[in-house]
């Protein structure tokens, strides 16, 4: 039987596809298993553990969900699990960083200056708008390569922290991603080297409508629709630190154009927002 979907599958996705359905059973990660993709991130950060363990709910229940409810190919298992390892090597880099689960609260923990924050619905223009703001010399945008790497790549060699092996990795990422799926670009493109949505700081606390958006996952929707306000404000204060690490010694405030907020986040976005001179009416 073909596989049929609603896009054109060319030659080099065929030829992946293939490779995974024979050898991606060699990744562990591939079966999208917590422990197992937690396993490979510690292995590859090289150290003994998490020091904040409240992600393991958000992301059990993400993975559950995509397990029974995607019915992802084994090419969609492996990038997956990749993004999903790419996060949690996130989180314990910045755990190292900051010598705790987040820098010390609240004085290293909000950017030096107020974001500026777009706020909007899928296809409504809003990266548009982004990116016209992100031109102007003197703002200072968040950038796909440090969205993705903010600390370190997970690479096990060389040097992955390093500026440019996060942005050639960054690169190396797009260019197969636009290979493997050309008509992406026609939905959302991407410049790693520019500037990018936030919801990649989002998926690093596995709390985030992001996740909904780029997967069918309604169990996990379901879930995260009940989430208390004061899940959401720890949520935005590992996203406000890990901004304030991005931005170094910057004088420029940060842009960020933030992914779509149900009405359940909205009353811990105006808390922390307020708290950082941001004013969004999310209702």
């Amino acid at each position: 039987m073909t596989e049929q979907g609603p896009f054109p599958r060319n030659a080099r996705y065929r030829i992946h596809r293939w490779l995974l359905d024979v050898f991606g059973r060699l990744d562990p990660g591939s079966a999208l298993h917590r422990e197992a993709l937690e396993r490979q991130a510690l292995r590859i950060a090289g150290v003994p553990g998490f020091l904040d363990p409240t992600f393991r709910e958000p992301l059990e229940r993400f993975l559950e969900s995509v397990r029974l409810e995607a019915r992802l190919n084994s090419l969609g298992r492996a990038l997956t699990g990749s993004f999903i390892r790419r996060c949690l090597v996130n989180r314990l880099s910045l755990e190292q960083l900051w010598a705790g689960p987040r820098p010390a609260w609240p004085a290293q923990s909000w950017p030096s200056r107020p974001p500026l924050y777009i706020v909007g619905l899928p296809r409504t223009g809003t990266t548009m708008l982004h990116r016209l703001l992100a031109a102007d010399p003197a703002g200072r945008p968040l950038r796909y390569w440090e969205a993705s790497y903010p600390v370190r790549t997970p690479q096990r060699f060389g040097t992955p922290s390093a500026e440019g092996v996060r942005r050639a990795a960054a690169v190396t990422m797009i260019n197969r991603v636009n290979g493997l799926a050309p008509y992406l670009k026609g939905i959302h493109e991407i410049d790693p080297l520019g500037p990018e949505e936030c919801y990649l700081l989002l998926a690093n606390t596995f709390i985030s409508y992001g996740y909904p958006l780029q997967w069918d996952c309604a169990a996990y929707l379901e879930w995260l629709d009940t989430r208390t306000a004061s899940d959401w404000t720890e949520v935005y204060r590992h996203y406000l630190a890990t901004l304030r690490t991005l931005e170094g010694g910057a004088a420029r405030p940060t842009l960020g154009a933030q992914v779509p907020v149900a009405r359940s986040a909205g009353g811990s976005v105006a808390v922390v927002g307020a708290q950082c001179d941001l004013c969004a009416d999310l209702s």
